[in-house]
């Protein structure tokens, strides 16, 4: 019987030093990419440039409670990714069900509420018919207090390179909507987000219709 009884510890010893191997290297990965947070319809998560080669970093939290809708996405971005000078990055991905998707498909735009820390944020509404990531986009110029903003589909622009110069936006092939921090040539200039901290958060992402 001790025999067995040690042969049980062992394994239950074996497990838990698996979990906890593998919880470590998500520590230490920093990509967020295993964790998702849904509110209100809204299926979020986080990645950063690390699949690149790239070194920035991103954390996502939801509020103090259940009840706070909120979510904040805050790290470190690096300025240059990989030595043909392409560009850190960090997104946070919101992907609505289908009762929400079929609404923005008829909507004129979108509507959140934003704290950011003075510095500019993509935020891209991403399309099915676009491969290669030149997704249509909005500048955000964040406060350092809660702020609404409504970001009509006829504001959004191409970033000036790729498959979107020559594709039409198409509300009715919109997949998910993005905010990424990034040190990214777009829209004709250096957005100069961001090389170093960066800490944004989101709340109540809604379809708007005029």
């Amino acid at each position: 019987m001790k025999s067995k009884k040690w042969f049980e510890i062992f394994i239950i010893i074996l497990i838990c030093g698996t979990i906890t191997i593998t919880c470590n290297f998500n520590d230490d990965d920093e990509t967020n990419e295993s964790k998702k947070i849904t509110i209100d319809g809204w299926t979020w998560s986080a990645s950063n440039d690390k699949g690149d080669g790239g070194i920035s970093t991103i954390t996502m939290t939801q509020g103090a409670d259940e009840d706070d809708k909120k979510i904040t996405i805050k790290g470190n971005v690096s300025k240059v990714l990989d030595v043909n000078k392409h560009f850190g990055y960090v997104d946070l991905q919101g992907t609505p069900n289908n009762t929400i998707l079929n609404n923005l498909k008829t909507a004129d735009g979108i509507k959140f509420g934003h704290l950011g820390d003075g510095k500019k944020y993509v935020v891209e509404v991403r399309t099915s018919d676009i491969e290669d990531l030149s997704h249509y986009r909005y500048i955000l110029n964040t406060l350092n207090q809660y702020s609404p903003l409504t970001i009509l589909y006829e504001e959004l622009q191409t970033p000036g390179w790729g498959e979107s110069q020559n594709i039409p936006f198409d509300k009715n092939n919109i997949t998910t909507i993005n905010f990424q921090a990034t040190w990214e040539d777009t829209l004709g200039g250096n957005l100069e987000v961001i090389e170093g901290p960066y800490e944004l958060t989101v709340w109540n992402l809604t379809p708007w219709k005029n």
